[in-house]
């Protein structure tokens, strides 16, 4: 969940983790759609996942709202029963919409949760650092990630590699929602810095006349 350049440990573990994104996004349809709540997660979605089709990712950079990943996910996931949606979440996000999980269990959505935890408002806290250079601490402890999700009617004990095959993808699906949760140490989840948004600006720019 790092990204750190320089040293060639660091560059191994850049690619182990493009790696470990590689093989989430393998075990999933073509035509998922990944849903980003905001906050720090969000940076790690845009940019270690590679999207095919222009409706496979949301996110709602506008007023930047926390919690409203789960939410979305759900709205994806009512106007298309039959793909699978993913929503990826930081803690403190889930936390604040995780009552959405019970919604999603009654109406038997088979969405996934995936959690990057680390235990704390961390974009906040940065964006301190970044204006003021200090911050107080923001930790969500000792909110339980699992608890939650079970207590709110949702499976936590993995989700397990989907079908490619349409025809039996819903047959393959669990019966409600499903969350996966990926603790990290507060000094491991540096924003990576990424080219790409500036790749869409340049491509979205009008070219200068001639």
């Amino acid at each position: 969940m790092t990204w750190i350049p320089a040293s060639s440990r660091n560059r191994a573990g850049e690619s182990r983790r493009r790696g470990r994104s590689g093989s989430c996004r393998q075990a999933l349809p073509p035509d998922t759609i990944f849903t980003a709540d905001s906050g720090s997660n969000a940076f790690f979605a845009i940019h270690y996942l590679k999207m095919d089709k222009p409706d496979a990712f949301a996110i709602l950079f506008g007023l930047a709202s926390m919690g409203s990943g789960l939410p979305a996910a759900i709205g994806a996931q009512v106007g298309h029963p039959r793909r699978t949606v993913v929503s990826v979440c930081g803690d403190a996000g889930f936390h604040m919409a995780s009552a959405e999980l019970t919604t999603a269990a009654q109406y038997g959505m088979p969405l996934v949760v995936l959690v990057l935890n680390d235990e704390r408002h961390g974009m906040v806290e940065k964006g301190n650092m970044a204006v003021y250079g200090r911050t107080p601490s923001y930790p969500t402890s000792p909110l339980r990630i699992p608890d939650l999700a079970r207590a709110s009617g949702a499976d936590c004990s993995g989700c397990g590699r989907a079908q490619s095959d349409p025809d039996r993808r819903a047959e393959a699906r669990p019966a409600g929602p499903s969350v996966g949760h990926r603790c990290a140490h507060r000094s491991s989840t540096k924003v990576p810095a990424t080219s790409r948004l500036n790749t869409i600006k340049a491509a979205l720019a009008p070219k200068a006349l001639n």
